[in-house]
């Protein structure tokens, strides 16, 4: 397709408030995928989640094509699941492995065999992953505090991390990994080409590879600051949230 003069070829999907919401894959934004695959482009997916998930949800929904690449846990890994070779792109699994276990020993219990938060009494679920730690807090009040714990845990131990808070969950993760680390490699790799690529992100971790990507892309239920980053880089910012709003970027790209 060409938009502006320029033949874009890949589109990077980031998947929570982008393609799903609430959890869920929207009908317009599984019809904006097939949109661009129908047009020859080559879809990648990029998620905070680990990558036999992501690739689970692809599977089910129906959208995992032979050429798919996932980026998962915010740009620690790049799965290919034709081959299932995967890539692992820090060396900082040490550091995440000792903070983990010095906040659950400092800060949680074990009652019936779940992670309680011992500071509210809450109960708290880890995600399981291989490059960064990630909680999911039940009740969404502790996130604050439970990010000022992690940094004060990072602090003292002088580890190369940093934490990010989501709106049902906190990640605490290496520094120098992200989204758009993943797409340099990509790029070194020969899969992409970064300067005709499309890139859908809504939150503070897809910054970096909207930052780099040729167009960057957003929708109503973005941060204010992405979508200022969106526009000072003559992106797209959609009128509408979520899938209606990828829907709708694609369609104006087409």
């Amino acid at each position: 397709m060409v938009v502006c003069a320029v033949k874009y070829e890949t589109a990077v999907f980031d998947l929570d408030g982008i393609l799903l919401e609430n959890g869920f894959l929207t009908h317009e934004g599984k019809e904006a995928v097939r949109l661009l695959i129908d047009r020859g482009v080559h879809v990648i997916y990029s998620s905070g989640k680990n990558y036999w998930y992501t690739v689970g949800g692809l599977s089910f929904s129906h959208l995992l094509q032979d050429d798919t690449v996932v980026i998962a846990e915010n740009g620690g890994i790049i799965f290919y699941p034709s081959n299932l070779r995967k890539d692992i792109l820090n060396d900082h699994g040490p550091s995440i492995g000792e903070i983990a276990r010095s906040f659950k020993q400092r800060y949680c219990s074990y009652e019936g065999g779940q992670l309680v938060y011992m500071p509210s009494g809450n109960r708290v679920w880890e995600e399981p992953k291989e490059t960064i730690f990630t909680l999911f807090p039940t009740v969404l009040r502790d996130i604050p505090e439970m990010q000022r714990h992690l940094d004060e845990l990072i602090h003292d131990t002088n580890a190369p991390l940093y934490t990010v808070a989501h709106s049902d969950a906190i990640d605490t993760v290496p520094k120098g990994q992200d989204k758009g680390r993943a797409l340099e490699h990509l790029e070194r790799q020969g899969t992409l080409s970064l300067a005709t690529t499309i890139a859908f992100g809504d939150g503070e971790n897809d910054r970096e590879m909207l930052s780099i990507a040729g167009l960057p892309v957003t929708v109503a239920n973005a941060s204010p600051s992405i979508k200022d980053l969106t526009r000072s880089r003559n992106g797209i910012v959609a009128s509408k949230r979520c899938g209606l709003g990828v829907l709708e970027a694609v369609r104006l790209l087409l």
